[in-house]
């Protein structure tokens, strides 16, 4: 799936994150101080701004103004915040675990890495820091990493819902699903109504073929989040694999045509939109919605071979040979870049293999995680033959393997 689709899907688990920090935050301290930064952390951004500039030199309250800042998406202000703290404390440990977090959120992959680096430096068995270095590896595409730090996280602090639902996450990348489930089921051990738990354990039941335990699970997280956009979707991937009427097909679309109002710039959604209306025979309907898919992530594969057949179904051969051509080196890519990163898994000071893949990141419109790569490079391995031509690879914009005249027209 596409980078920015990964980055929308790990913001709610990334969010819920930050609002277990703040009990975090406060652990240890006497019951006076607990209670004030208790209030502090309760208060609306504006009243937290009057107090900050009445108390400069107070840093429960620019830490709360900064946390204030972070629950309301507003993130450079959250950063000044903290490094204004971390400049007059900087062995905070639980501040440089939150900066990480508002770096992550950002899709600033590598300064995240190195300031939770910092926080476990100061605080060794910190499990809030290991379930964001899994995140953080969730989102960079090292599931195995990920898997393991979560794993630490969970055997330091168990019963975290949160690690929980995300260590469920990355058990599915690894393709572990019976390990899946049972980090689902612990969380839902700790609360049967989380619907991160739910729609996470339907899809696992998804991945392993039991469509009819998916369909539950996924119901049961719809009827707590009725428009949750990730429920709907999978709920509708659920129902596309079983549909045989055309009843079941209608029933389908409206399950997915929900799943688009609660999201439209959900690629997923409008390329399983598209396959059902292949399957109804509406196939200048479905181009459009490829279309659409592909224009959100030019890189979403399956949407790239439902092009190719939409093109033909509709008499285009020459277009669809065309995107025939860029689906297949697609998949070469994917398959490569699927084996490089096992492969730094498996060797992490393998200099030569990241570099091909940032490479590669480059070249599937992955840029975020190119830089991410690419700056480790230059730090650890400045000397590297092929740094020069990378760092001028990531200054050249990058764009859409199809041509653009092929995804004009507007989509349903």
């Amino acid at each position: 799936m596409a980078e920015t689709q990964t980055t929308k899907k790990r913001g709610l688990y990334l969010l819920l994150a930050l609002t277990v920090i703040l009990g975090a935050s406060i652990y240890g301290m006497g019951l006076w101080q607990r209670q004030q930064e208790a209030r502090l952390h309760n208060m609306k951004v504006q009243d937290l701004e009057v107090m900050a500039k009445n108390q400069p030199t107070s840093n429960s309250v620019i830490y709360a103004l900064g946390l204030a800042y972070a629950r309301d998406s507003q993130y450079s202000k959250a950063i000044a915040q903290f490094l204004a703290v971390l400049s007059k404390d900087p062995a905070r440990a639980d501040i440089l675990n939150d900066l990480g977090v508002v770096y992550l959120l950002q899709g600033r992959y590598y300064e995240s890495l190195v300031v939770l680096e910092g926080a476990l430096r100061l605080k060794p068995d910190y499990p809030a820091v290991y379930a964001n270095m899994g995140r953080l590896h969730l989102a960079t595409k090292m599931p195995f990493t990920a898997t393991r730090e979560l794993e630490k996280a969970d055997k330091l602090e168990p019963k975290n819902l949160g690690t929980l639902c995300d260590l469920g996450q990355a058990y599915q990348r690894t393709l572990n699903y019976k390990l899946a489930l049972g980090a689902y089921q612990k969380a839902m051990d700790i609360d049967g109504a989380a619907p991160q738990a739910l729609i996470g354990a339907g899809q696992a039941y998804y991945a392993m073929t039991q469509y009819d335990k998916a369909e539950e699970a996924l119901k049961k997280a719809l009827v707590i989040t009725p428009n949750d956009s990730n429920a709907l979707l999978a709920l509708g991937r659920v129902q596309l694999e079983r549909a045989v009427t055309p009843a079941d097909l209608t029933s389908t679309q409206d399950t997915l045509e929900k799943a688009l109002r609660a999201d439209p710039d959900e690629a997923e959604s409008w390329y399983m939109l598209g396959r059902l209306r292949s399957r109804q025979g509406k196939n200048t309907e479905a181009l459009e919605m490829q279309k659409r898919a592909l224009r959100i992530a030019p890189n979403h594969t399956g949407a790239l071979h439902q092009l190719e057949r939409c093109l033909r179904a509709v008499g285009r051969d020459k277009d669809a040979d065309k995107v025939a051509k860029v689906h297949e080196e697609r998949k070469l890519h994917d398959r490569r870049e699927m084996l490089l990163e096992e492969q730094i898994t498996r060797n992490t000071n393998d200099w030569d293999a990241r570099a091909e893949l940032v490479q590669i990141y480059l070249e599937s419109g992955k840029r975020s995680l190119a830089v991410l790569m690419c700056d480790h490079i230059q730090k650890e391995k400045p000397d590297h033959p092929l740094l020069p031509k990378l760092l001028q690879m990531i200054n050249v914009p990058q764009t859409s393997p199809v041509p653009s005249t092929l995804l004009k027209g507007n989509a349903p």
